[in-house]
C-alpha cells in the first residue's frame, strides 16, 4: 500500500488525514522506532513499498527525510543502504512537492520481472524529480543506472509546467499543464519523456503495472500496453503499443475520473457512475461470485454489475447504476 498520512492543521496534498489521539504514526513497524518528537514534527507522511517498509515524511519546517529497507535506492537519501534512522533528502527539502508517485511493483512477487521501486515527485511550481530503479528508463533521466538521489528531469519538459504523475513498474507518465502526456521508460526506453499525441487535451493520466491510461477533456478514456488481462478495456486481451480509445460510448458517457490497479481499472463519470475493467482475480471489479463469497460492492450495487467473469472483464462494465446514489472518489490499491 502507498499513501500519505497528514496532520489535520495543514491544508491537505492528496492526503489521508489524521487526528492525534486517533491514529498513531509509532504503529507503523518502520516508524515505530523513531523518537516521539520527530513523529511529532511531520506534516506529511508517505508509506510505501511492500509491507509498507519505506517511508519518505515531510516536517513542518519543510525538510524530507526517508527511511527504511530503500529498495532500489528508493528513497533517494544518496545511498541504496536501508536506514531506520531519518536521513535528511537535501535536494527535495524546502520545496512544495504537490504530489509523490511510486512504482508499482507487484506485493506479491520479489522476481525483477514484477518491477523494482521507483519514485516520481511533482512540485508546486510544475518541477518533476526522478529517483531509484532505471533498469528501463523510467526516471527519465540521461543515465541507464539506478538515481540515488532525486533529479530533475528535464529534456523535452524544459520550460514545461508538469500538474499531474503516474509510475507503472517499468515506465512512467507525466501530464504537462497544456494538456500533453509525456512516457518514459519500458520497452524501447526513452532517455527523456517522449509527448504521446492525442486529438484533444489531456486531464488526467494514470499507470497499472505495465498499461497506462488517459483521460481526455472530452471525456473520453484511451488505453496502452499490457492487456492480458483486459485491463486495456478494448473487449480483447491483445497488448497494444499506441493508445486506443476505450468503448464507454453507451448515451454520451463523460469520465471524469481514472485509476489504475496492478492489472484493472476504475473510471468514474460526471454523473457519479462507476465503471470498470480487467483482473478480477481478488474481485477487485466488484463481480460478486468470488469463491471466497467476497461480494465487494455487488452488496450496494443491487446486483446489476453485468461482468460475469470472475478472471477477466475486458469490456467496461457499469458497477454502481440503480444504488440510488452517486460515487464521488475512485482509487486503487497499488499492486492488485
Amino acid at each position: 500500500m502507498d499513501g500519505p498520512c497528514q496532520l489535520p492543521d495543514l491544508p491537505p496534498t492528496n492526503p489521508i488525514p489524521f487526528h492525534r489521539g486517533e491514529t498513531d504514526l509509532s504503529k507503523w513497524r518502520v516508524l515505530s522506532l523513531l523518537d516521539a518528537g520527530f513523529l511529532e514534527s511531520l506534516r506529511t507522511v508517505y508509506v510505501f513499498g511492500v509491507a509498507g517498509k519505506e517511508v519518505i515524511a515531510v516536517k513542518r519546517d519543510g525538510g524530507v527525510y526517508g527511511l527504511g529497507t530503500n529498495r532500489s535506492g528508493c528513497l533517494g537519501i544518496g545511498t541504496a543502504a536501508p536506514t531506520l534512522e531519518p536521513r535528511k533528502i537535501e535536494t527535495l527539502s524546502r520545496k512544495v512537492i504537490k504530489m509523490y508517485k511510486f512504482g508499482k511493483r507487484s506485493r506479491w512477487s520479489s522476481d525483477i520481472a514484477a518491477g523494482l521501486d521507483h519514485v516520481l515527485a511533482c512540485t508546486s511550481g510544475g518541477e518533476l524529480y526522478s529517483w531509484g530503479d532505471n533498469t528501463r528508463g523510467q526516471l527519465g533521466i540521461k543515465s541507464a543506472s539506478p538515481c540515488l538521489d532525486p533529479k530533475r528531469v528535464e529534456g523535452n519538459l524544459t520550460g514545461r509546467i508538469v500538474k499531474e504523475i503516474a509510475c507503472g513498474a517499468f515506465h512512467s507518465l507525466c501530464l504537462t499543464g497544456d494538456g500533453e502526456v509525456g512516457n518514459v521508460g519500458g520497452q524501447g526506453a526513452t532517455a527523456t519523456p517522449m509527448p504521446v499525441p492525442f486529438g484533444s487535451k489531456a486531464v488526467a493520466v494514470a499507470c497499472g503495472h505495465q498499461f497506462s491510461v488517459v483521460l481526455l477533456n472530452t471525456g473520453e478514456v484511451h488505453t496502452w500496453g499490457a492487456n492480458a488481462n483486459g485491463q486495456l478495456g478494448l473487449n480483447h486481451n491483445i497488448d497494444q503499443p499506441f493508445p486506443c480509445k476505450v468503448g464507454i460510448d453507451r448515451g454520451g458517457i463523460f469520465v471524469s475520473q481514472v485509476a489504475c490497479g496492478h492489472a484493472h481499472v476504475l473510471a468514474l463519470t460526471d454523473e457519479g457512475d462507476l465503471y470498470a475493467w480487467g483482473s478480477d482475480d481478488n474481485g477487485q471489479l466488484g463481480v460478486g461470485d468470488m469463491a471466497t463469497g467476497q461480494l465487494g460492492v455487488r452488496d450496494w450495487a443491487i446486483g446489476q454489475l453485468g461482468v460475469g467473469n470472475r478472471a477477466t472483464g475486458s469490456t467496461p462494465t457499469p458497477i454502481s447504476r440503480g444504488i440510488g446514489r452517486s460515487v464521488m472518489l475512485v482509487w486503487c490499491l497499488v499492486g492488485v
